[in-house]
């Protein structure tokens, strides 16, 4: 899928069908929030799972792979309207997770739980780059209404929140893996698809 999506006219082709664009959200509707963490407040985790490798590596290969290869072919600007095409659908499909959640305006996620994979989320964010960078457009006529905004940013932030208790030791009782997840996050590998998405959409 990556080579096919990495030539241009296929790529445009994909992005040009409204359907198409809207099942593969559907798709990585499936992975938003996946291997979510509680964090352990009274006792030492008895095992520690493995799948957070399953969960990092899934989100690179079928996610964010394929956004990178539709990117490079949305760079010149007769391809500004599939940029902006791509901004609608990621904002209508992270509203729908939203309601799907009950995640309500005012809404706080729940402090002691910790998903580091929000791909709708990060979809937004680099198709919003991409609008503002490639195509000089003004952000402030990329980004959804107030309250829906604030929804999508209060998730960013709770992985930012944390990350820093991980490193403070708060999360010492999720064991070695929680540590590990943390510095998969932020490893080269992942970062510029994950905590740079994450950090571009909290400076919008």
């Amino acid at each position: 899928l990556i080579n096919v999506l990495s030539h241009g006219r296929i790529a445009h082709r994909f992005l040009s069908d409204e359907k198409l664009v809207e099942l593969w959200l559907e798709l990585l509707n499936d992975m938003q929030g996946m291997n979510l963490n509680t964090r352990e407040l009274s006792q030492h985790v008895e095992f520690e799972p493995d799948t957070y490798y399953a969960a990092f590596s899934a989100e690179l290969e079928i996610s964010a792979s394929p956004m990178w290869s539709l990117l490079m072919c949305c760079q010149t600007p007769e391809t500004s309207h599939f940029v902006t095409n791509m901004i609608k659908a990621a904002t209508s499909a992270v509203a729908e997770w939203f309601e799907a959640i009950n995640f309500q305006d005012s809404m706080k996620p729940n402090p002691y739980q910790l998903t580091f994979h929000l791909p709708l989320h990060r979809y937004l964010a680099t198709f919003i780059m991409t609008a503002v960078k490639s195509h000089n457009m003004d952000p402030q006529l990329l980004l959804p209404d107030e309250n829906l905004l604030k929804k999508i940013m209060v998730h960013v932030l709770q992985i930012q929140v944390c990350l820093s208790q991980i490193y403070a030791g708060m999360w010492v009782r999720n064991g070695i893996q929680i540590k590990g997840q943390a510095m998969t996050y932020i490893q080269c590998h992942f970062c510029y698809s994950m905590a740079d998405a994450d950090l571009y959409l909290l400076q919008l």
